[in-house]
């Protein structure tokens, strides 16, 4: 049996850029492996992108968040957009 001990790091998620439209989404089994799937059909050669912050939020708020926890500006197609 297997149980949580705590957070991990998953070096082939590491990987993934940051999108606030991501193609990908990642979830965590209940032995704590981390899984990855797609969420819309995704063009040969598109580049596979995760979201690292709720992507519910403002434009504002989600670049604020960003800048902060992870030290870019966010530059997506979503927020160069203007999209909230």
């Amino acid at each position: 049996r297997h149980r949580p001990l705590g957070i991990g790091v998953f070096p082939s998620a590491a990987r993934f850029n940051h999108s606030c439209n991501p193609n990908v989404y990642q979830s965590f089994d209940e032995h704590g492996c981390i899984t990855l799937d797609t969420v819309r059909a995704v063009r040969k050669g598109e580049e596979l992108t995760i979201p690292y912050i709720n992507t519910k939020q403002p434009r504002v708020a989600r670049r604020a968040l960003l800048l902060k926890s992870f030290a870019f500006h966010c530059h997506c197609a979503r927020c160069v957009a203007g999209d909230d």
